[in-house]
């Protein structure tokens, strides 16, 4: 191994290239400037990093942020953080991914990883290794000789970066030499003027190849000849010998043609192609004239050129560096640790990286900082307790900027503060007598330049702007009470608006101070505290309270009798009151808005009624000089543009504001503005906040349910995205690929089939739907304020039971086995109706059959009994009734049915004989409705004879005075008739107790027929015949039984 130096191989180069032989090294005088402060937006693990430890950082042409951790490759969209499948596969395992180049030609991610390079396809979502040997197959290579006549080759691979005068390029190349089998991956800056390519393998050598004369000269001579293999343990040296300088880690191509070269030494090399100049500088030097600290182990990570001139360092142990090329100086980057609006790292900062938007990314072992060097639209002047322009710790409570540019604030109990025009502390002014002076709520200054600071408990200083010396007044006339704002007329008299609603007047003229004029006051009149002041050219004195707007009068020293509130009445807190034409004045309320106030015809117009979301609360106004209306809300500014009618917000970001917006709103000499929160000053300047775009929005993501699908290749190709039934819970995520803002983005997207009109999301850049039905859908997104939209189609398929040649199938199917199992379904019904029927009809004729022999058993007992009496007479009379009952019992039982008379013949018939019996202890009466037609109601013959016999044999045989049977028959509204049989026997209980065991007892089974009957019939002909029976009762004593039979009317 022979070692050369750096120096060798320069001098080599510049004899070699140069007409004139060469250059010594060049080592410029160190020019710095005060540390430079930005507001930064912190990203970290806590975002959704998957390691602090950001590498690297590239944007693709899309849009979106790729970052390099030592955990993985993940990517941003503004909103969230999408992992590769390498990050998702390798939480707890370090990966090292640094990226190489953004390759938008093949849509894929070029990265190491760990000692492998790879690829990461971010339409086909997956990642793959890179063959170097099948890349160079497909590419066009140069051969080279170098000085020992060895062959090397060299193909272009990427390009990532040209100069704008495109005389240098930069990017990836791979390298080979004739056998290798395996090409290196190199990144190379091509010198276009030179016809000169440099190409540098990381930690390993670097060539400079010839493309006139194809040869190659590198940085070590192999006398074995493998030209590509690492210089391990070696040292290359810088030209004075005397600090090492190991292997160049990386280089940088700027604009104007220079190289920056990363190493692991705290000197930073600059090569200028153009002038073949080498340059170096020692950043311990740099950052001690910088005011930084200096430690051991500094070191250059990285370079950025930015699109405005200047050119950032990153290093380890140093912080950042601004270098600006226009006078050549260095700046540092201010770092406050820990605070959220500070750059933020432990130790190193390894990348850094301009966007599209030129926001600048830092990666560093704490995660991300971005900034904008060039929109730092608000700049806060209270969180960096530190710096020397830094507000007040204690609550701010006014502010004023003077003629001369001074800037006064008043803050609660630590008096005033002076700051000049670049916000340096001029003069603390604080009172150590009375606690109350030193809070201050108002200035003013007069026409003869004096600055009034009016505060607590009527406490007045008087300050003079040139020498800053203070006199304070406490005149009776304010009785006391806080000075809440002071305004002058045209005639130099000064109005003081009290706490307690007065308002006081120094008289200029008069050189004393008037009182307010309680006697003058309208008795209609409640005061409430003053909160602003305003004085028109005409003389007309506005006076802002918490009740509402109101008119006073100087010259009276009181009030007018009007209050102008507004609708709702709630509308009421005026806190601010300012110009804006003729008779037309802004007027700032805190629970209304902003209204513009006519003072001639006394109305109020709200800015609502131009623009719809115009907010509900405004803190103070003022018109620019293009006539645009400025107001500030809780935490927003709002911008009105009238003659376009449009609305625009701008939001801080977070942490600039630590409260909401209290103060009004006012100018510097510089163009600025000026307002504040009850925490610090904000200083912007309006003509530079930019105006609102509608940007164009991007579908960034597709969640089922939480899995993410992958859904760039059919963006892509503007082909749908298709689940299945099962997969209906979609959420998709967008945002508009822009990382700092000041205007937010809103968002409104409809779904086709679900949402009739655009839906509002509001700042909430994703979309859920749930229970989504089989369909084709498109989804729409786009910013709120308009532009164009964008979309994909989800298309969901429905079970394959769900498809129409399925359905159809199923149809004919189940119309066939219908058709089969109706018709089978009839035949049986038929089957069964017939077998029940027969069945019923038997055992209806079976009853009926019973029901003859059991009644002239009956019948024949009687004559029996007659018989053994020796009672011929009895005898032939019952047996005559005998045989007529007998023949109409047997012509009734030829048919089911029998009409009432007949029936009703038949049961008269067998009473007659019973009486005979029972001789005069029976009783009876029959009562039938006379509506009823007897002739044509027809019932089962037999129905009601065997509740007759049970009524006279179970009830009325046994009681000795004998007793009345009575049947009522009645026939009601809903076609039923109604058999009521009642006796005034014995009762049910005391018969079932006397029942005699002798020969004779009389067992009837006359009602257990007529039940089955009954229920025989009700099944045979679908009625609801019943029989109900009740025991009657009188003095809770036994009095006779009563039986129901309803039967339906046919």
């Amino acid at each position: 191994m022979y070692p050369r130096y750096l120096f060798i191989l320069v001098l080599y180069c510049l004899l070699a290239f140069s007409p004139a032989g060469g250059q010594d090294l060049v080592i410029p005088k160190i020019t710095a400037r005060p540390p430079v402060n930005y507001i930064f937006n912190n990203l970290d693990n806590t975002n959704g990093l998957v390691n602090d430890r950001v590498t690297s950082i590239a944007q693709d042409k899309r849009g979106f942020i790729w970052i390099g951790t030592e955990k993985g490759l993940q990517r941003y969209d503004g909103v969230r953080f999408a992992n590769t499948v390498d990050t998702g596969a390798s939480v707890n395992a370090p990966l090292y991914v640094n990226i190489m180049a953004i390759d938008d030609d093949r849509n894929r991610v070029l990265y190491t990883a760990i000692t492998q390079t790879k690829q990461w396809s971010y339409l086909a979502n997956k990642t793959t290794v890179v063959s170097a040997a099948d890349d160079w197959k497909k590419g066009v290579s140069e051969n080279f000789t170098d000085q020992k006549g060895h062959q090397l080759q060299l193909q272009f691979y990427t390009k990532q970066k040209t100069t704008d005068n495109e005389n240098t390029v930069q990017g990836i190349a791979l390298i080979k030499a004739p056998g290798d089998q395996e090409p290196l991956f190199a990144n190379f800056i091509q010198d276009r003027i030179h016809n000169e390519t440099w190409a540098l393998v990381a930690d390993k050598c670097f060539f400079l190849f010839d493309h006139k004369r194809k040869k190659v000269y590198d940085s070590q001579y192999d006398p074995v000849g493998n030209t590509l293999k690492p210089f391990a343990g070696n040292h290359l040296f810088i030209p004075d010998g005397k600090y090492p300088l190991r292997a160049f880690r990386d280089w940088k191509l700027d604009t104007h043609g220079n190289i920056w070269i990363v190493s692991y030494s705290h000197f930073i090399f600059r090569y200028n192609l153009y002038a073949r100049q080498l340059y170096r500088y020692d950043l311990k030097d740099i950052i001690k004239k910088c005011g930084g600290k200096v430690m051991p182990y500094i070191s250059a990570n990285n370079y950025l050129d930015d699109h405005q001139g200047n050119l950032w360092i990153a290093t380890s142990y140093g912080g950042v560096l601004q270098y600006r090329f226009g006078d050549s100086s260095f700046a540092l980057v201010t770092h406050w640790p820990g605070h959220h609006l500070s750059l933020q790292y432990n130790y190193d900062i390894f990348s850094l990286f301009q966007d599209r938007e030129e926001n600048i990314w830092i990666g560093s072992d704490k995660g991300i900082s971005v900034f904008n060097p060039n929109r730092q639209y608000f700049t806060p002047l209270s969180n960096f307790s530190s710096q020397p322009q830094a507000a007040p710790e204690t609550e701010l409570t006014t502010a004023f900027r003077a003629k001369n540019g001074d800037l006064y604030t008043g803050n609660w109990g630590n008096g005033i503060n002076i700051y000049d025009t670049l916000f340096h502390l001029k003069k603390k002014i604080f009172f150590n007598d009375i606690y109350a002076k030193n809070q201050v709520w108002c200035f003013l200054q007069d026409d003869e330049g004096n600055i009034w600071a009016g505060g607590q408990y009527g406490f007045l200083h008087i300050i003079n702007p040139v020498t800053l010396s203070v006199r304070t007044l406490n005149p009776p006339e304010f009785e006391g009470k806080t000075i809440r704002t002071m305004v002058q007329d045209g005639n130099g008299n000064i109005a003081f608006g009290l706490h307690s609603g007065k308002v006081v007047v120094w008289h200029k003229q008069q050189r004393q101070f008037l009182p307010y004029r309680n006697e003058r006051q309208p008795r209609s009149l409640t005061l409430r505290s003053v909160l602003a002041l305003f004085v028109g050219p005409s003389g007309l004195c506005l006076v802002g309270t918490e009740d509402g707007l109101r008119e006073f009068d100087i010259q009276k020293q009181c009030f007018e009798d009007t209050v102008y509130r507004l609708v709702p009445s709630n509308a009421t807190f005026c806190n601010s009151i300012a110009p804006y034409n003729g008779d037309t004045v802004l007027v700032a309320m805190r629970y209304g808005g902003l209204y513009f106030f006519n003072t001639k015809l006394k109305t109020y117009t709200p800015l609502r009624a131009r623009v719809a979301n115009a907010p509900a609360t405004a803190f103070a106004a003022r018109t620019d000089n293009k006539r645009n209306i400025w107001f500030t809300s809780d935490y927003q500014l709002y911008k009105y543009a009238p003659a376009q009618n449009a609305l625009s917000v701008f939001y801080p970001k977070i942490g600039v504001l630590n409260s909401a917006f209290s103060g009004e709103l006012i100018t510097t000499p510089s163009g600025e503005w000026i307002t504040w929160t009850t925490t610090e000053l904000v200083v912007f300047d309006p003509g530079k906040l930019p105006v609102d775009v509608a940007a164009q929005v991007t579908i960034t993501g597709l969640k089922i349910f939480d899995r993410q699908v992958p859904v760039d290749s059919l963006l892509f190709a503007k082909k749908p995205v298709v689940f299945s039934y099962k997969e209906n819970f979609i959420t998709i995520e967008f945002s508009n690929l822009k990382f700092l803002s000041v205007t937010p983005t809103t968002y409104v997207y409809r779904l086709s089939g679900v949402d009739k009109n655009w839906v509002s999301a509001g700042e909430h850049a994703q979309a859920s739907y749930t229970n989504l039905n089989p369909g084709t859908y498109r989804f729409e997104v786009r910013a709120g304020m308009g532009g164009n939209s964008t979309f994909i189609d989800i298309v969901i398929n429905g079970p394959f039971w769900g498809t129409t040649w399925f359905k159809v199938l199923c149809f004919a199917l189940l119309a066939v086995i219908g058709f089969v199992l109706v018709k089978w379904r009839i035949n049986a019904i038929r089957r069964e109706a017939h077998i029940k029927e027969q069945m019923a009809h038997s055992k209806v004729m079976a009853l009926r059959a019973q029901m003859n022999p059991h009644f002239i058993f009956n019948c024949l007992n009687s004559i029996r009994l007659y018989a053994a009496k020796n009672d011929s007479q009895s005898a032939t009379m019952y047996l005559t009734k005998f045989s007529r009952l007998i023949r109409l019992v047997l012509e009734n039982s030829k048919n089911e049915r029998v009409t009432l008379k007949q029936e009703m013949e038949t049961i008269q018939l067998y009473i007659e004989m019973e009486i005979m019996r029972f001789k005069d202890k029976l009783q009876y009466e029959i009562s039938i409705d006379p509506h009823i037609e007897q002739e044509y109601i027809e019932l089962p013959p037999m129905m009601i004879q065997p509740f007759v016999e049970n009524a006279i044999w179970h009830g009325l045989m046994h009681k000795e005075e004998g007793g009345m049977l009575y049947i009522m028959i009645r026939q009601s509204d809903d076609d039923f008739l109604t058999i009521t049989i009642r006796d005034n026997g014995i009762g049910r209980i005391k018969a079932t107790l006397l029942k005699s065991k002798s020969a004779t007892t009389h067992k009837s089974y006359g009602m257990h027929i007529t039940h089955e009957r009954l229920e025989a019939l009700n099944q045979k002909y679908g009625t609801h015949a019943s029989v109900a029976i009740h025991d009657l009762y009188e003095d809770h004593i036994a009095a006779g039984t009563e039986v129901t039979i309803t039967l339906p009317v046919t």
